[in-house]
This record gives C-alpha cells, structure tokens and sequence, in this order.
C-alpha cells in the first residue's frame, strides 16, 4: 500500500498535519547528513513520538516496535514500508543491539526509547 519510504513519511505527515496545527522542530543543525547514528527518545506514546521524529528527521531512521502492531492491518503495512524491526519480549537484550549494530553498520540511523 505505501510502496516505499518516502510514501509512508508523506502518508504519515499527512495524518500529523491533521492533528497538529504546529510542530516545531530544533537540534536539525546537529544531524550529520550521511553515515550511522543515533537518536535517544523519551517517547510516553509509542505510535505518535515515533511518527513526529521520523517525519522531522532529515534522513530515514530504523525504529524497533513490539511485533504485535505488525498486525494491526494498516499500522503493519507502515512500519513493514519504513523499515521497523520487530521487537519480541522473548528476545535477549544482546539480540536487539546486535540489529541496531547491524543498521548503524550499514550506515542508518537508529531511534531507540527509554
């Protein structure tokens, strides 16, 4: 349905331009352009935050969610589009850095929450 990256971050910002009137952005001049990095959140709402930050990002950015929300029929079709990697309670806490390792290798930027 949304195809590609860039669809679902315009599909996306659609949906925020309609809940917020304004979203007002700082810090862009400390985002480098290109190679790996990483983006530390305090998000309370695990759908809205991550929306907000990767609409606002300059660059794409490689989020974790709960594997439950890829089934949830649209909200799976988005995160599958801008890459999410599924989160499994079960999974070790090695496991989890070894794929954020793996993104910022391949030169991506990784969001994570705390």
């Amino acid at each position: 349905m949304f195809g590609s990256y860039d669809n679902a971050i315009a599909a996306v910002r659609v949906l925020l331009r309609s809940f917020f009137r304004r979203i007002e952005v700082t810090g862009l001049a400390h985002v480098p352009p290109s190679g790996g990095g990483l983006f530390v959140a305090f998000h309370p709402n695990g759908l809205i935050d991550p929306a907000l930050i990767a609409t606002s990002c300059p660059r794409p950015i490689v989020f974790g969610a709960r594997h439950g929300l890829f089934a949830w029929p649209l909200v799976g079709q988005l995160l599958r589009a801008v890459g999410t990697v599924p989160i499994y309670r079960e999974m070790r806490s090695s496991d989890r850095v070894s794929m954020a390792r793996g993104a910022l290798l391949r030169r991506s930027s990784v969001c994570t929450a705390c």
